[in-house]
């Protein structure tokens, strides 16, 4: 985390005006949407990412998205069958099964 210290005044509706190197830094532009929330004693304004709405094993649009590895991926339940297939034909290979052996022998 950058540690660079700025302090600007708070008007008196409340608002608080980015420096531009700060909104340069990180490609906001007018009207962009930010994330504001608090972390314990802090005021954290994020630059706001669009959640996907398209799976990202089959590519199709759906309304319905699953979130895997902690909200890094989004996926259908067509998405979800999908990787059951290609994870149940990985662990029929022959070298899966051999580095399970192996991890297990090293676990014991």
């Amino acid at each position: 985390m950058d540690t660079s210290f700025m302090s600007r005044k708070m008007d008196r509706l409340g608002r608080v005006t980015l420096p531009s190197g700060i909104r340069k830094r990180l490609d906001i532009k007018l009207n962009d949407p930010l994330e504001i929330f608090i972390d314990e004693d802090s005021i954290v304004l994020k630059k706001y990412d669009e959640p996907p709405d398209s799976c990202i094993v089959t590519g199709e649009k759906s309304n319905y998205l699953f979130d895997l590895c902690n909200g890094q991926l989004s996926v259908s339940t067509e998405g979800i069958d999908y990787l059951k297939k290609e994870i149940e034909r990985i662990e029929n290979t022959l070298i899966y099964k051999a580095f399970k052996e192996e991890k297990e022998k090293g676990n014991t």
